[in-house]
């Protein structure tokens, strides 16, 4: 018997000899951990490049969405500095005069007949178009008002973008000055077109009806204190988006 099992054991420590030899498993002192089952080298680079591939694309998600959070923290700062302005020369606006953030702006032409529909509870809005409409979000707006400074495009003067790099956390400047020597941020705000045959995303048209929240009677207005609660919001979401796409470009280029 105890022939038989100095035997077995000892078959045992050749197996693991084995295995350890073919790095499919690790042995420290009485410990055995699971490597993998090995591969052949092609394998092995072919599985590298496609993480590689997976890890460059979020990289390049993540710059656009870390972009477009510039963007917006500049518009924000640009309309707490406006309404500053507009406060101090013609006084505070009423109530009635404001537009809350978020809001979105649908434009269709004037002889598109409408029907709107609302939930019980006001959360819902259903609208039915006989015509092609717009829809555009809070942010399109801002930047075709120009708080962006052109960003977005890639088309600003140099004041501005030095204006905006005043704007932003000092990490965030090399992606400005980036977006400033190219085309422009990818654009991550709604845009888009509905027609009767399809949907789509299209640039700005001059609107023909805008349809916001109730009571709009002018430009975009709202306090200068919530406006920087928002910006300061999305510098902290821009500064995290940073260090991340900072370890995704490292991670990608080890592999």
């Amino acid at each position: 018997v105890v022939s038989t099992q100095k035997n077995i054991r000892r078959r045992v420590y050749d197996a693991l000899n084995v295995l350890m030899a073919m790095n499919i498993i690790s042995k420290d002192k009485k410990s055995i951990r699971w490597l993998g089952l090995p591969t052949n080298s092609a394998q092995e680079c072919h599985n590298l490049e496609v993480e590689k591939h997976k890890r460059t694309e979020r990289i390049r998600a993540k710059t656009a969405q870390l972009q477009e959070l510039i963007l917006q923290q500049i518009a924000f700062r640009n309309l707490v500095e406006r309404n500053r302005r507009n406060e101090a020369e013609n006084g505070k606006p009423s109530p009635a005069s404001c537009v809350r953030l978020p809001f979105i702006v649908v434009n269709t032409n004037k002889q598109t007949v409408v029907d709107c529909a609302i939930s019980n509870d006001k959360f819902e809005y259903l609208f039915n178009f006989s015509d092609a409409f717009e829809i555009h979000d809070d942010i399109e707006v801002l930047k075709r008002m120009g708080l962006a400074f052109g960003l977005e495009k890639g088309a600003t003067s140099r004041e501005n973008l030095d204006k905006a790099a005043g704007m932003i956390p000092a990490a965030l400047e090399p992606y400005l000055r980036a977006m400033a020597s190219s085309s422009g941020a990818a654009n991550c705000s709604a845009s888009i077109v509905a027609t009767p045959t399809g949907v789509h995303g299209k640039g700005w048209v001059t609107p023909v009806v805008s349809v916001m929240a109730p009571r709009v009677a002018s430009a975009v207005m709202q306090s200068a204190a919530n406006y920087e609660k928002l910006a300061d919001s999305n510098t902290l979401i821009a500064s995290r988006l940073a260090e991340l796409g900072q370890e995704e470009r490292f991670s990608a280029e080890q592999a």
